[in-house]
């Protein structure tokens, strides 16, 4: 394997290999522990929020309100799996 340090060696080897990733998919920060596994500890609202939209489900989970009954599926939600822009957010581009 070839090992990438900075941010610059990243998208070198991303533009020579063509690839169709974007260097915004990559974390150059060492504290980020890659190998963690997340546990969560609280109540599973929907499965796939993308509705099948994405490779792999996207759950929703609610670790914060632990009462019977106040864990709510958000009701206006679209999924959308491109970046779309919407007033008063700015997007890198």
């Amino acid at each position: 394997g070839r090992k990438l340090l900075t941010q610059t060696q990243v998208d070198n080897y991303l533009h020579e290999t063509k690839s169709k990733l974007t260097i915004e998919l990559f974390v150059y920060d060492s504290k980020v522990n890659v190998k963690q596994h997340y546990c969560p500890d609280g109540k599973i609202i929907n499965s796939d929020i993308s509705s099948g939209q994405e490779n792999i489900p996207i759950s929703v989970v609610n670790e914060i309100d632990k009462e019977p009954g106040k864990i709510e599926e958000p009701s206006t939600f679209t999924y959308r799996v491109e970046r779309t822009p919407v007033a008063g957010v700015n997007m890198v581009t």
